[in-house]
C-alpha cells in the first residue's frame, strides 16, 4: 500500500504471518516479503495470513507530522470522490511500458509534462478514453477521479466487476495497454 510517494514497505521491519500449508506462524523479514509496486509475497502466495507487523518509524517533529497530515487530507478531499468506493481501482502504468507499447501516447504525455518519474497515473488516461462517468448498474467510474469506481447506492459486486472489465477492454482497445487491478477480489 502506498500514497504520496511513500509505501508501507519502506517502514516494515518484519511481518508475522500464519502459513496455512505449514500450519504455523512464521516471521518474514522485509527482504523476504518480495515488496515491489503494489506487490508482495502475501498477494502472490495465498498461503499466508498476515497476523502482525513490526514497523520502523522515523522520528520527526509534531508540526511536520500535522502539516503533512493536513496537506494529504486536503488533497484527498479536493480530488477524491466522497461516494463509497474501494479506493484506487487500477495500478498506475510504468512509463517504460507505455513507451514500448504505445510510443505515440508516450510522446504526447511527455509533451504535456505528464511523465514524471517511472509511473504514469491512469486516471487521466481513463478520462481521456471517454470512460469517466460510465456506469453499469449502480457502479460508476467516478466523475471526480476516473481511477475510482463509486457505488451509487445500489451497486452489486457484479456491477463493479463488470464495469472494471469494461474499462479494461476499452482502455486496451484505445491504448494497447493492459490495466491491472490494484484491488483484490474476495469470493469470486
Amino acid at each position: 500500500a502506498g500514497a504520496f510517494n511513500k509505501t508501507i514497505s519502506e517502514i516494515v521491519k518484519e511481518v508475522e504471518c500464519f502459513d496455512l500449508e505449514k500450519k504455523q506462524f512464521v516471521i518474514k523479514k522485509n527482504f523476504d516479503c518480495g515488496f515491489s509496486y503494489r506487490q508482495s509475497i502475501f498477494k502472490k502466495e495465498k498461503k499466508y495470513i498476515i497476523w502482525q507487523a513490526k514497523l520502523n518509524f522515523i522520528k520527526t517533529n509534531k508540526e511536520e507530522i500535522e502539516s503533512n497530515m493536513s496537506n494529504n487530507i486536503n488533497y484527498r478531499l479536493e480530488r477524491h470522490p466522497k461516494e463509497f468506493s474501494a479506493g484506487s481501482v487500477f495500478k498506475n502504468l510504468l512509463a517504460d511500458e507505455i513507451l514500448q507499447k504505445n510510443k505515440d501516447l508516450y510522446l504526447e504525455l511527455e509533451k504535456q509534462g505528464l511523465i514524471r518519474g517511472e509511473k504514469i497515473g491512469v486516471a487521466y488516461l481513463i478520462e481521456k478514453a471517454g470512460l469517466k462517468g460510465k456506469s453499469i448498474g449502480g457502479a460508476q467510474v467516478s466523475n471526480k477521479h476516473a481511477n475510482f469506481i463509486v457505488n451509487n447506492n445500489s451497486a452489486t459486486a457484479n456491477d463493479i466487476k463488470e464495469l472494471i472489465a469494461f474499462v479494461k477492454k476499452e482502455f486496451f482497445n484505445k491504448y494497447n495497454l493492459v490495466l491491472e487491478e490494484e484491488l483484490q477480489y474476495l469470493g469470486f
